[in-house]
């Protein structure tokens, strides 16, 4: 009997292998499973405060609306961007009336329309040469008769320019405008402190050259 047990431990290739118990295997996953989920945890408390870190430093820069010049929290610019754009665009087209003729503009080409408003025509403005006062209608053929602008065209072609202004030549210090008309420097500068437009041909003037 004893030989038969002998026998049958030397034939089994799996009598001496160890048998693990059951439970240790279960502890040994429950361990890593809650290793894994601290792990997450400090990886998700981690990344809030990098969140956090930067929201703050988002919510400390302020920026200037490059179309009504409000200012705001750097976060909220592109949402305001996207309504002033859409709201200065509603407004451009929207329909005034001229105070001159009655005749219904949009918005945006008002002030082409008021440059060739028909109502204009009779009201009066002044010559920018000779400063006499006559009907718009009429002040295009009184300049090429004013003896004030003859003179200039004269000086000009022999390469003297005068200034409208101050109705002295140019012979230092001038400054073009974009529609080239040319002024004394300290003239011009004086104009535009109240007005934006060319003294002779009333365009209205963005930049000196």
């Amino acid at each position: 009997m004893i030989n038969s047990l002998t026998k049958l431990n030397k034939e089994d290739p799996f009598h001496n292998v160890e048998v693990q118990n059951p439970n240790i295997n279960q502890q040994i996953l429950v361990q890593e499973h809650e290793i894994q989920i601290e792990e997450n945890k400090q990886n998700s408390i981690q990344d809030f405060q990098y969140f956090e870190q930067q929201q703050e430093s988002q919510e400390s820069l302020f920026i200037q609306c490059i179309l009504c010049d409000q200012e705001m929290e750097l976060q909220f610019y592109d949402i305001h961007l996207r309504m002033c754009e859409e709201q200065i665009g509603n407004i451009n087209l929207i329909e005034q009336q001229c105070q001159d003729c009655g005749e219904q503009i949009v918005k945006l080409y008002l002030n082409d329309h008021l440059e060739n408003c028909v109502s204009r025509f009779w009201i009066q403005v002044k010559c920018p040469y000779c400063y006499n006062a006559f009907l718009k209608a009429e002040l295009t053929n009184h300049i090429l008769e004013c003896p004030m602008y003859l003179d200039q065209q004269k000086k000009e072609k022999q390469g003297i320019q005068n200034c409208s202004i101050c109705l002295e030549d140019i012979t230092m210090n001038k400054t073009q405008l974009n529609c080239s008309h040319s002024f004394h420097d300290i003239c011009i500068q004086n104009w535009f402190k109240s007005k934006n437009r060319c003294p002779i041909c009333k365009k209205v003037q963005l930049k000196l050259i």
